[in-house]
């Protein structure tokens, strides 16, 4: 068993927009990677501000100012089992098979 941690924390400077909430094929793109660890009791989100909706608790860095990597830290950190799975928000493509 794993847990896994969805970073979230960018500010989508060069997007122009908050990537996590940016529309694909009808859903954001969050809630592919959300869907992508559907086996998965032990996820949350990394970021630095509240994802509401999304029914999975959400944890601001640890420690700030070294980007995915104190996303990183703060997940494994936060992570109930032995191994953690890391995807970006931003990642539809991903699917539950990715992770077998």
């Amino acid at each position: 068993m794993y847990s896994a941690a969805i970073l979230a924390g960018g500010q989508s400077q060069r997007f122009g927009s908050d990537k996590a909430l940016f529309l694909y094929k009808e859903k954001v793109l969050l809630s592919w990677v959300i869907d992508s660890f559907v086996d998965v009791d032990d996820k949350y989100i990394i970021a630095n501000k509240a994802y509401l909706g999304f029914d999975l608790k959400v944890y601001s860095d640890i420690i700030s100012s070294y980007g995915p990597l104190s996303g990183i830290y703060t997940g494994l950190s936060y992570a109930k089992n032995d191994w953690l799975a890391v995807a970006a928000c931003d990642m539809p493509l991903l699917t539950s098979d990715y992770w077998q």
